[in-house]
């Protein structure tokens, strides 16, 4: 059942050690079929270099294993519940990517401050509030998402949305990379917010020009 998505989620999973956003079985993946609603995600404590298509779980909307013979991600109804909220959503990621988690840890949002995260993210990185992973109270942190591409879980991680898994794991490598460099700048004075007017036009292009985007088939 959903061969392709299952591919993309382990492929995603498999780029958070890629890029040095988890530790372990830290962390997890997810994409939704829009088909049938059903959603591909990653298993519970289990490292993913170990991990082939058929170990992921495909559940409904309700939680319910549709197939799979592993225990899903305790974070389950935390991705659920972000793709009930928002529709344009059909990827989660949520890692511990240690310099985003730092300022969650601090109970400080990631601003705006590079033209590469205005191009990606286009708006602020709020900090959620604070509940334990895996428990009902995580799976109520997304209620406030609304538009956003990416929260700071608080004293814990990140969660990162896309239309894609694809696109979800490059916003949460952004916001890894942005607060990285936050910290640089900030080892240097206080880093500047870049103007809302650089931001709007640094996310329509990306958006309109960036990639393949009109190319000639």
């Amino acid at each position: 059942m959903l061969d392709a998505l299952r591919r993309e989620v382990l492929d995603a999973a498999m780029g958070l050690v890629k890029y040095s956003l988890v530790s372990l079985a830290g962390g997890n993946a997810s994409g939704r079929d829009r088909n049938t609603g059903h959603v591909v995600i990653t298993p519970s404590g289990m490292a993913y270099d170990t991990l082939k298509p058929e170990d992921l779980v495909v559940v409904d909307m309700s939680g319910r294993v549709v197939e799979g013979r592993w225990r899903p991600s305790v974070d389950t109804q935390m991705h659920l519940r972000a793709y009930a909220l928002n529709p344009m959503f059909s990827g989660v990621i949520h890692t511990h990517s240690p310099c985003a988690t730092a300022l969650a840890v601090m109970n400080r949002p990631l601003p705006v401050i590079t033209t590469t995260m205005a191009n990606v993210l286009g708006v602020e990185v709020p900090v959620s509030e604070l509940a334990v992973a895996g428990t009902d109270g995580a799976a109520d942190l997304v209620e406030g998402i609304a538009e956003n591409p990416a929260i700071l879980l608080r004293s814990h991680g990140v969660l990162a949305f896309g239309p894609t898994v694809t696109r979800a794991l490059a916003v949460a490598v952004t916001v890894e990379e942005a607060a990285r460099i936050y910290f640089k700048a900030a080892s240097l004075g206080t880093p500047p917010v870049l103007p809302p007017d650089v931001v709007r036009e640094a996310k329509q292009f990306y958006d309109t020009q960036y990639g393949q985007k009109g190319a000639a088939k």
